[in-house]
């Protein structure tokens, strides 16, 4: 797709309104993340953003070769796709640039205007390795400034509602999850923080009877210590 674009243009880009390939641009940095953007969408849950963040980090840091790659094999469709999640998910962690020239890139596609095409691409490349290096940067400062909370400091976890969200499991996983952040969100302990990231994982695994049997044992562990 790429040869096929090259030979197709024949030099006739428009150089004032697309950088040049061997050109770099410098991105802000609140283009490239805004906490407080993404936090807002979340209501404000840090733990929940930060695993957010981490998880983008994963899923798309290889995002400008799966759009080659599907292009390459002329499913213009599923790198339409690729392009309209990458907008949608950086949009809602607050990763602006990112966003934006997705949705810059995904009306190309839609259009056919091939000849804006591969420059597009390699420029949201360009913002999505700038905003991940922001984004590791991000959260290591976070870890580093999160204070440890001691067994004193923690609060006594909410017996009624984690015995409500182990209820909730068969019939409304979306409000167990729900009540999973607002009591993660709570100073606990190291001990129960750990807990209820493993839990966390499994929610979002759909992983439904690990996720009864490390309620209880979460349960087991709040009775232990409040004894």
């Amino acid at each position: 797709m790429k040869r096929i674009l090259s030979d197709w243009l024949g030099g006739k880009q428009d150089q004032k309104s697309i950088p040049l390939e061997n050109e770099r641009v410098v991105f802000k940095n609140d283009d490239l993340l805004d906490p407080n953007d993404g936090l807002e969408r979340i209501g404000g849950n840090v733990s929940l953003y930060n695993r957010l963040l981490s998880r983008f980090i994963e899923e798309h840091a290889d995002t400008k070769e799966q759009i080659w790659s599907k292009l390459d094999y002329d499913d213009a469709p599923e790198a339409i796709r690729i392009v309209h999640n990458l907008k949608s998910i950086s949009g809602n962690l607050g990763l602006k640039a990112v966003s934006s020239q997705s949705a810059q890139v995904e009306d190309i596609l839609q259009k056919n205007r091939f000849q804006e095409l591969e420059p597009a691409i390699n420029l949201l490349g360009d913002m999505l390795q700038d905003s991940i290096e922001a984004t590791r940067e991000y959260l290591n400062c976070s870890s580093t400034q999160q204070t440890t909370v001691t067994e004193n400091e923690s609060l006594p976890l909410d017996i009624e509602k984690i015995t409500l969200i182990r209820d909730l499991l068969d019939d409304d996983l979306s409000q167990a999850i729900e009540l999973t952040s607002e009591l993660m969100s709570q100073k606990l302990g190291k001990e129960m923080n750990d807990y209820f990231d493993t839990l966390r994982t499994a929610l979002d695994r759909f992983e439904v009877e690990t996720a009864k049997e490390l309620i209880e044992e979460i349960i087991k562990c709040s009775k232990a210590h409040n004894s």
